[in-house]
């Protein structure tokens, strides 16, 4: 191998990097087992002193070390609350200020009265590796039958609580979808996206909650309508953008982007429209502005007649994988397959993972991490880097970057006064015909690989 100061370089920087892809195709990611022996989890968020906790569809919580170590008892257990053989837990948020007041907050369906609840319960005052069962306070609860129900429950940048309904249809195949009619009347409060304010731990709407006004028929915490069955939404920790996945009927999986400061009265479609697909044309007027989504992929109707059910995820804003910053990540449940996508500067949607079964839900760490939840297995995954070596020659005659995994090999000639960066998270190795012309800028990337 050549050392690099054997070049004429304008400069050449060494830092901590994760190799991605080679020629704008994406690498393939690692779900390595982070955490297991879980019964159908759904859900992995965090308290503000950075614990780990997994929620298993039927109403047990436990708590989880930064390692993997899962506590062998629960610290909460609402399963006689749930006793559902349909649908059970869907989402948990822990109070922004948990460390001193103790609160959390559950999303869960009880079958038995066909109803969801929103409540909040509170740490073990003398324990903090269990909560107490009788401090179940319901905040807010609303019908739902054997259909769409909604998803998570998530903190936004703004310190509200957020979480969204479903349309309450039941999604059979072959049917229009909508039967009830309800993704569009704002005065149901099914198909929506909602925002309450339970900064004192009990139940209040935000100022700037679109729908306040008395008398007016619309539920006070709706303030975005046209959802058909959002399961997983997330914000952007850097900034504060919203992401979401909506499941479609047939036609399209969707994900659905909301800027920052501009939730307030959307409306995304639903049924007026499956994606960009018509469903119901004649449910919204030609005056009515639509929030088109920001990809759709085909399913059953369009897709070779397989089951689609797209999984909301997160961006990536941790520190060991930089070259991922700012992708958001997103899968399917059925073909369990995994992409990173980016709007800016361009649009760019890649697959990552493939073939991963019961892809349930997504989760974030603290620090950034994200994990991928499998439903029939009872495992949490961690994302890791899959180690390849790449080999690439010929000659650059653009600007260009090239990534790798564990090496990347080059016998490429930079050829003109152009910018070429290589990334690599095991090593940049230059074999024999590698050249860089005079005037050109080069630049190595070097970090470490895990698998």
């Amino acid at each position: 191998m050549k050392l690099l100061s054997k070049y004429t370089l304008l400069f050449v920087i060494v830092l901590v990097q994760f190799g991605l892809s080679t020629d704008s195709q994406a690498q393939t990611i690692n779900w390595q087992p982070f955490a297991s022996g879980f019964s159908n989890p759904v859900i992995i968020t965090y308290d503000n002193q950075n614990n780990l906790y997994v929620a298993e569809n039927k109403g047990i919580i436990r708590k989880v070390s930064t390692s993997g170590v899962v506590n062998s008892t629960a610290f909460l257990n609402i399963n006689s609350k749930v006793v559902s053989s349909y649908s059970g837990v869907h989402g948990m948020a822990f109070h922004p200020n948990y460390s001193t007041n103790g609160y959390f907050f559950i999303k869960y369906y009880k079958e038995s009265i066909q109803t969801i609840f929103i409540s909040r319960f509170s740490r073990n005052a003398s324990n903090p590796d269990i909560a107490d069962l009788n401090s179940e306070l319901i905040l807010l609860s609303y019908p739902g039958y054997y259909g769409h129900l909604g998803g998570n429950l998530i903190f936004g940048p703004d310190g509200y609580l957020y979480t969204t309904t479903g349309d309450g249809a039941n999604g059979a195949r072959g049917m229009t979808g909508d039967e009830l009619m309800t993704g569009q009347n704002t005065r149901s409060i099914k198909g929506k996206l909602l925002r309450i304010d339970v900064t004192n731990g009990t139940l209040a709407f935000p100022p700037t909650n679109p729908h306040l006004a008395l008398n007016d028929g619309i539920p006070d915490e709706i303030i975005a309508q046209g959802l058909r069955n959002v399961w997983r939404f997330s914000f952007d920790k850097v900034t504060g953008d919203m992401w979401l996945g909506d499941v479609g009927q047939d036609s399209y999986e969707e994900v659905d982007f909301l800027p920052a400061g501009t939730f307030e009265n959307r409306n995304l479609g639903w049924s007026c429209l499956e994606g960009d697909y018509p469903i119901h044309s004649n449910y919204c007027n030609s005056g009515t502005d639509l929030t088109a989504p920001v990809h759709t992929y085909a399913g059953y109707n369009f897709n070779g007649h397989k089951n689609a059910c797209v999984i909301g995820g997160y961006v990536y804003r941790g520190t060991r994988f930089t070259g991922l910053n700012g992708w958001y990540i997103f899968g399917d449940y059925n073909s369990g397959e995994v992409w990173r996508m980016k709007l800016q500067p361009e649009k760019i949607i890649e697959k990552i993972s493939e073939n991963f079964e019961g892809l349930v839900s997504f989760g974030e760490s603290p620090d950034g991490d994200i994990f991928l939840i499998s439903y029939p297995d009872g495992i949490i995954y961690k994302m890791q880097l899959a180690c390849e070596t790449e080999n690439i020659s010929g000659i650059h005659t653009a600007n260009d970057l090239y990534l790798a995994g564990i090496n990347l090999n080059s016998s490429k000639k930079i050829n003109g006064n152009l910018r070429v960066e290589y990334w690599s998270a095991g090593g940049v190795l230059l074999q024999p015909g590698f050249q860089v012309d005079q005037g050109s800028v080069f630049k190595a990337q070097i970090g470490n690989c895990e698998n």
